[in-house]
């Protein structure tokens, strides 16, 4: 399992963005959106690689749930994969809700971002809209 995530670094007044995903994906996304938009606080990523445990993997990501403050927003691979049961099954246990989205992209992850410079209110269902507002066919652009 490779993770990003310091407890120590936490910015108390901005919402706390979690990237989850199996394999090197959530990785990916953060490090490509550092070369677009350079550093950012408050994001934290979990890859879940074979031969993991689900278990082991619930209990590294399990802080990150009371960790930020002002809130925090979990963006997930695939919706039915193991990142996204384990945080089911945590909220599930411990009687909490949380906004979670699936379909991790790197388009997803910077408008996010970028939505959190102006507001800690992030309403997902307009973080969605402008995700799927973003997707072209760029060959009929063309």
């Amino acid at each position: 399992m490779k993770t990003l995530f310091d407890k120590d670094k936490i910015d108390a007044d901005q919402l706390g963005v979690v990237l989850l995903s199996h394999g090197m994906l959530a990785e990916g996304v953060y490090n490509s959106a550092k070369l677009v938009m350079g550093e950012f606080p408050n994001v934290a990523y979990f890859c879940l690689e074979e031969g993991d445990d689900p278990e082991a993997y619930k209990a590294a990501l399990a802080p990150t749930f009371t960790a930020f403050p002002s809130g925090v927003i979990y963006l997930i691979d695939l919706l039915g994969g193991t990142p996204c049961h384990v945080v089911l099954q945590y909220c599930n246990e411990h009687g909490i809700k949380v906004d979670a989205l699936t379909g991790l992209n790197l388009a997803m992850f910077i408008e996010l971002i970028s939505m959190r410079f102006s507001s800690n209110e992030i309403d997902v269902n307009e973080l969605l809209n402008r995700v799927f507002e973003g997707m072209k066919n760029v060959g009929e652009i063309l």
